[in-house]
């Protein structure tokens, strides 16, 4: 049976079949999940994609249902829920849950049926991530006038590349048209480039990816000699804030 035809079939068949009740040890309130769970890892915002594969394919009537609460997500290829973030894209063998612009209360087990007899069950606990950007060196870094500057933007917890990511100094965006900065897009955030920094180029940096909270870091531009003294001092705390952590062991 081709994908169309069994799309129809789903939809002419929904009215005579029934969503197999969830069955519960005498006592308790839980049901037990029979079977394996297969795990799906989406991040914040992102687009969550559940399998459901299924061995015949004209078996009956496929229909998703949120364990947390026993919601009817969708039934054959229509939505029933109220909220149309949740859509059904389907092959043959394989009909997954597509929840649009995923949120942390989406987490959850989430259970595919399939009303046949016996009636099969498909599992998958869906674990949300929230990705987060870093700036290393943060939050202050000082760099010598005349010298250059390199700023990383890493992605923490994201399991895909972010779009875009926007530089901004002192809230202004820095990405295009800025004389002496560049901007590159990598697979895990962004790199900021100055080749030769001006007292100008002091101040607040900061990067928003896409798909991830922001980072900032703090600049200071400094002249020579006081570039000098400055690391000098920086030096010497480090040193002794070493000795003192070879005190305490």
């Amino acid at each position: 049976m081709s994908a169309v035809s069994q799309a129809k079939h789903q939809q002419n068949s929904s009215a005579n079949n029934v969503i197999a009740p969830l069955s519960a040890p005498e006592g308790k309130n839980e049901d037990v999940i029979q079977g394996p769970i297969g795990e799906v890892l989406a991040q914040s915002g992102s687009v969550a994609v559940l399998p459901c594969k299924i061995t015949d394919p004209g078996a009956g009537t496929i229909t998703w249902v949120r364990r947390r609460d026993r919601q009817l997500l969708t039934v054959g290829t229509s939505t029933h829920s109220i909220d149309k973030r949740f859509v059904v894209r389907h092959s043959s063998t394989d009909w997954q849950l597509m929840i649009r612009t995923v949120t942390m209360e989406d987490a959850g087990i989430y259970e595919c049926q399939v009303t046949s007899h016996p009636v099969q069950r498909n599992f998958a606990r869906l674990k949300i991530t929230e990705a987060y950007s870093i700036i290393p060196g943060a939050p202050d870094l000082h760099v010598k006038q005349g010298s250059s500057l390199r700023l990383e933007c890493q992605l923490m917890a994201a399991t895909e590349k972010p779009l875009y990511v926007f530089w901004y100094r002192q809230n202004r965006m820095i990405n295009y048209e800025e004389p002496g900065v560049d901007v590159k897009l990598t697979l895990n955030g962004s790199i900021l480039t100055v080749n030769k920094t001006k007292l100008t180029h002091d101040g607040n940096y900061t990067c928003t990816p896409s798909n991830a909270r922001p980072a900032s870091i703090m600049v200071h531009v400094i002249e020579g000699e006081k570039c000098r003294v400055i690391l000098s001092l920086i030096h010497l705390n480090l040193a002794r804030d070493a000795r003192s952590l070879g005190k305490d062991f």
